[in-house]
């Protein structure tokens, strides 16, 4: 009982708490150094497999090309993947031929534009909500702004990927 007693005086005392504190840290700072390193390989392979490709030259053959090599990588996710396809199912359904040479961009700039015209002349006319949801918009902008960032970061090699999901 009294080894008891002893153990908990000395596991209460302040140096075994400042020593296990030290022990967290630096098990959290290695953790943390871990997280960059992988962060870091991850951002330097997405920049390699962008540098291939350009979003305002490519064909629907070369980006879903490009998306495959993302997701292989593991720099975009499974729901990435699937949601950054849909561009492609978009392309095929405007009949953009797999071998056709699209801007990016300004097509999802132009469907965004379309999209809001469309809402905004349904609107007045019916009184009730446009045929275009506000998911569809927002889906829209989300492809859109997603898209730009890859076009900076294909410009500008210096540019930052962050928020890039």
């Amino acid at each position: 009982m009294q080894i008891n007693t002893l153990s908990s005086r000395y596991l209460g005392s302040p140096t075994v708490r400042q020593g296990n504190d030290a022990v967290e840290l630096a098990q959290s700072k290695a953790a943390e150094t871990a997280a960059e390193a992988n962060s870091a390989v991850t951002s330097s392979t997405f920049r390699q497999i962008l540098s291939q490709y350009d979003v305002s030259s490519i064909t629907p053959r070369q980006f879903s090309e490009m998306l495959q090599k993302l997701h292989q990588s593991g720099t975009i996710s499974d729901q990435q993947y699937q949601n950054l396809s849909q561009i492609r199912t978009e392309l095929d359904a405007n009949g953009v031929q797999p071998d056709d040479e699209v801007d990016l961009v300004k097509f999802y700039s132009q469907k965004l534009n379309a999209a809001q015209n469309t809402a905004a002349a349904t609107q007045p006319t019916t009184g009730s909500s446009s045929s275009v949801s506000p998911p569809s918009m927002s889906t829209i902008q989300q492809r859109l702004d997603w898209l730009r960032k890859v076009s900076t970061i294909q410009n500008d090699p210096a540019a930052g990927i962050n928020s890039l999901a």
